[in-house]
């Protein structure tokens, strides 16, 4: 996976920006933020009243299942589709 490929699919999924390269949303009841570092990024999940939950992964750790607009390993990403890809229509 690449830098574009999560910073796309942040947008996709109605995460906000949030300085040079940290994105929000919320998931799940979530409150999810994403930041971006050189060659890697973190993933930390705050449900509110628990501790939150920090993964730190590097990009080559980390797949894109493109048909699906998922990102694999990355649970707090992985169960947030907030905005899924429109279906095609086949024309006769």
């Amino acid at each position: 996976m690449t830098v574009d490929i999560l910073v796309n699919w942040a947008i996709r999924n109605e995460f906000v920006p949030v300085g040079d390269r940290c994105f929000r949303g919320n998931r799940n009841g979530s409150r999810v933020s994403i930041e971006i570092k050189r060659a890697s990024f973190v993933v930390i999940s705050d449900s509110g009243g628990n501790s939150p939950i920090v993964v730190s992964k590097r990009f080559e750790d980390v797949r894109y299942d493109d048909a699906n607009d998922v990102i694999v390993g990355i649970p707090a990403l992985a169960d947030a589709v907030a905005c899924p890809a429109p279906r095609r229509r086949r024309l006769a």
